[in-house]
């Protein structure tokens, strides 16, 4: 989302830089309001510190501020898969809060991995394309970062996490 100023409505009021509480709109140049937008005169142009809080597009009389929403790129959450828990270290073991982190995310992991079961044949086996589907959603990974972090990401695995991320450097001792 974007906040932007169509300099051709702009009356150049200022009332937008007085309700701004980030002082995010600017007056740029100097002389005349620049009503066409070309470059030679003051304009106002919204600065890094927008929020998006919209209080500068309830102020304008004119319609001149808008917002802008097809600026981002669309994101299909329904790719979005797994569990990752970050594994905290405290003097090279595995902070306590790990294991009931990893147990939450295997309960909510478990609501997706029970729609798996319910696939399954009279043999018990789910079909490739179903269950290719369903493990991923279902995934509890787990990240780990610190130096010789071998028997953590071991006991990350025995308490039910699926795969370990481990990120090690030696620099992570000291």
């Amino acid at each position: 989302m974007a906040i932007t100023i169509n300099t051709k409505k702009c009356d150049n009021c200022e009332h937008c830089i007085k309700v701004c509480p980030f002082g995010a709109i600017d007056a740029e140049g100097n002389g005349d309001f620049d009503v066409d937008g070309g470059g030679e005169g003051k304009r106002l142009i919204i600065n890094a510190a927008c929020k998006n809080c919209g209080l500068c597009i309830k102020a304008c009389e004119k319609n001149a501020i808008v917002l802008i929403d097809d600026m981002r790129e669309k994101i299909n959450k329904d790719e979005w898969r797994g569990i990752l828990v970050f594994a905290e270290l405290d003097r090279g073991k595995l902070h306590p809060v790990v294991r009931e982190l990893v147990g939450m995310a295997l309960i909510l992991a478990g609501e997706k991995r029970s729609s798996e079961e319910k696939l399954a044949d009279k043999d018990g086996r789910v079909p490739e394309e179903k269950k290719d589907t369903e493990r991923h959603s279902s995934e509890v990974s787990a990240v780990i970062i610190g130096n010789d972090v071998t028997d953590p990401a071991q006991e990350l695995l025995s308490f039910g996490a699926d795969t370990v991320y481990i990120y090690e450097h030696e620099l992570r001792n000291k």
